[in-house]
């Protein structure tokens, strides 16, 4: 087996979440894959302004979901 000789010392401790709250959000990433049962996206989205601006967010939607998408596409002034 190899031997992995690793310092974390000054590895930070992976990231903190966005305090709850409304933000404006800007769709900054779409990557679509196929699933088991259907297909879904990856999605990125950025916080547009305010304290938080510049992180990301991430979700995943199945196709299976429609209202989920139908949501996203709403918030985003799509018909």
């Amino acid at each position: 087996m190899p031997h992995i000789d690793m310092n974390f010392d000054e590895v930070k401790e992976g990231f903190d979440l966005l305090p709850t709250g409304v933000y404006e959000l800007r769709v900054s990433g779409i990557e679509i894959k196929d699933g088991p049962k259907a297909p879904y996206m990856n999605i990125e989205f950025t916080v547009e302004n305010g304290e938080m601006a510049g992180r990301k967010v991430w979700d995943r939607i199945s196709y299976l979901v429609g209202w989920k998408l139908k949501e996203i596409a709403n918030s985003a002034g799509l018909p």
